[in-house]
């Protein structure tokens, strides 16, 4: 009865960070302009999409790749589908963060409307460019999943551990930056 708890427990915190993301931008720049509005509906419609690659995947990691279908070992994906679901799993993922740097250059465009100092202009470009490196990331694990052979395309996933030290250098880079600028 609990064998899905682990990866439902992974969907959910993926799921929770993409609405922290979200509460965090509405609750910075409360825009309710119709294009951000498009743009959250976009976002809505991709996570709840997202969420079923996500929960096969996270299915996947740490069981067996088989199950017992009325007697028969049966196959939860053949190395033929590995290659496509990566990149399922990037796209989603690489659109969400996608939607969340359109949002923060929006907020950037309204920059005059929402009254933004310079260093939270500052933070509001910081914040943007790190969602597109987390594209990048996105784009350099599809691409690795098309390149690799069938059988390891499944370690394109591995990109994804890239998420960690580019986010560590891109803000270490921009909080070096914003000291030198702003003195805090």
């Amino acid at each position: 009865m609990m064998k899905g708890v682990v990866s439902f427990g992974i969907c959910f915190a993926f799921l929770f960070n993409i609405w922290n993301m979200q509460n965090k931008f509405f609750r910075r720049f409360g825009l309710t302009d119709a294009y951000t509005s498009a743009l959250n509906g976009i976002l809505l419609f991709v996570s709840l999409i997202y969420v079923y690659p996500l929960k096969f995947l996270t299915s996947l990691i740490g069981t067996e790749d088989q199950f017992n279908d009325h007697g028969h070992l049966v196959s939860k994906i053949t190395s033929a589908q590995v290659p496509m679901l990566m990149i399922i799993y990037a796209s989603g993922l690489g659109v969400i963060y996608l939607l969340f740097f359109l949002m923060y250059q929006n907020a950037h465009r309204h920059a005059l409307i929402l009254h933004l100092t310079p260093q939270e202009l500052f933070e509001t470009k910081t914040l943007g460019y790190g969602n597109l490196l987390a594209v990048g990331v996105c784009v350099l694990s599809i691409t690795t999943a098309l390149i690799l052979p069938q059988a390891t395309a499944g370690n394109a996933g591995f990109i994804f551990f890239l998420l960690g030290p580019a986010y560590s250098f891109w803000y270490a880079y921009r909080g070096k930056k914003s000291r030198l600028m702003f003195g805090h």
